[in-house]
């Protein structure tokens, strides 16, 4: 009598993605993600795409220390210390004591995405300010873009999610 075949072993679950954009509402993203990672095991993986959006420009704060700072260099600057503030926040947190952080150039819904693709994601956690009417058709549009163009699973996180 043959034995039946030994199934495959389970894939291991990716990273989770915590894509930020230094908003004041960042942090709740980035620690809704880290509790997720916390439980689930899953490493976790930041993300910063740099733009310099029409509808805020100078969006990255320039350093009276480095007045000829690039964009690229101020994006650094402050998600390094957006990380630091997040990891105070959520001192508990495992998943934020060895966390991935990432910075690339483009558009944000499909940067984000693509950076999700190449590290394997198993989910995407992004931002949602909940707007509404005309100002959600000109500046809500990442994370629902993020969330239609992903293959894989995105948990849009309310602004002032606890």
């Amino acid at each position: 009598m043959h034995s039946p075949p030994t199934p495959p072993p389970a894939p291991t679950a990716g990273p989770i993605v915590a894509g930020v954009d230094l908003s004041p509402y960042a942090s709740d993203v980035v620690c809704w993600a880290a509790r997720l990672a916390t439980l689930t095991g899953q490493p976790l993986h930041i993300v910063h795409v740099v733009h310099d959006p029409g509808d805020r420009p100078g969006y990255y704060r320039a350093d009276a220390a480095a007045p000829t700072e690039t964009l690229l260099e101020a994006a650094r600057r402050q998600v390094d210390a957006f990380v630091v503030d997040a990891r105070a926040q959520c001192a508990e947190l495992a998943a934020l004591r060895d966390v991935h952080v990432q910075i690339v150039e483009g558009l944000p819904a499909t940067r984000l995405i693509e950076v999700a693709e190449a590290v394997a994601a198993a989910l995407i956690v992004v931002g949602s300010r909940g707007r509404t009417g005309l100002r959600r058709l000109l500046l809500g549009l990442k994370a629902e873009r993020v969330a239609r163009l992903a293959p894989m699973p995105v948990v849009l996180v309310k602004a002032g999610t606890p």
